[in-house]
């Protein structure tokens, strides 16, 4: 799919985020026809063409579109996935997603999920983590490679006539066939692997959660300084 034909999905999909508006509103709103907006989601059939054409807004309109549906310019020309040039940029560094920014940057200040992302990211774990998940991929893409030479293999067993060459391709189709089982194996491995890391991580957090209650607790217990109760006379 092309990236101009994204654009009608996205009105449809940022017309429902933004209180379902009915494309007779946004018409309303851009001030242009109804049939223009249509078109601009819909499509439309030109004289002499069998497949729908689908316009695109002028400057004028798109820049009235982003303000309406609060997203960037690019982003309404598929130019970029990111609704705003803010979450562009950062998901270009970090390779996250729209949805993901939004999530992580949804509450203003500091906030326990912030902390526990920071905490993360700068662990030990993290890296270990990392690291697995770069071998993982290695793996999927050594069996992508393997699956291929497998099953041209297995073609070429089914029609060849003879049989010192049948013999050679069936060595090396058991060949790729050991390939294929240790690369799954080395996934399934680093994935258990990515398990006990992170589970280490989250007995670190309780470890210093526990003290921190703790400590809170033993706070409580005390009095403050110039609350202590008065000794009774005696």
């Amino acid at each position: 799919m092309e990236k101009d034909s994204l654009l009608p999905k996205r009105c449809q999909r940022l017309r429902e985020l933004r209180g379902n508006k009915t494309q007779k509103e946004m018409s309303a709103l851009l001030d242009v026809t109804e049939k223009t907006y249509r078109s601009w989601e819909n499509g439309e059939y030109r004289k002499g063409h069998t497949e729908k054409t689908y316009p695109q807004p002028d400057l004028e309109r798109l820049i009235k579109m982003s303000e309406i549906f609060h997203c960037s310019i690019d982003y309404l020309l598929c130019r970029s996935d990111c609704t705003s040039v803010d979450n562009h940029y950062i998901s270009l560094k970090t390779g996250l997603s729209d949805k993901a920014i939004e999530r992580i940057t949804s509450k203003n200040g500091n906030t326990p999920n912030q902390d526990f992302l920071n905490s993360f990211i700068l662990s030990e774990e993290y890296l270990e983590i990392e690291h697995n998940m770069f071998c993982i991929e290695n793996n999927c893409h050594n069996i992508k490679l393997y699956y291929s030479v497998f099953e041209n293999m297995k073609a070429a067993i089914e029609t060849t006539e003879n049989q010192e060459e049948y013999y050679r391709l069936d060595d090396k189709l058991q060949e790729y066939a050991n390939h294929l089982e240790h690369n799954g194996n080395q996934i399934l491995f680093l994935i258990y692997q990515c398990s006990l890391s992170f589970g280490n991580f989250l007995n670190k957090i309780r470890e210093t959660w526990s003290k921190e209650i703790n400590l809170t607790l033993k706070s409580l217990e005390s009095p403050m300084p110039g609350l202590e109760k008065p000794k009774d006379n005696l």
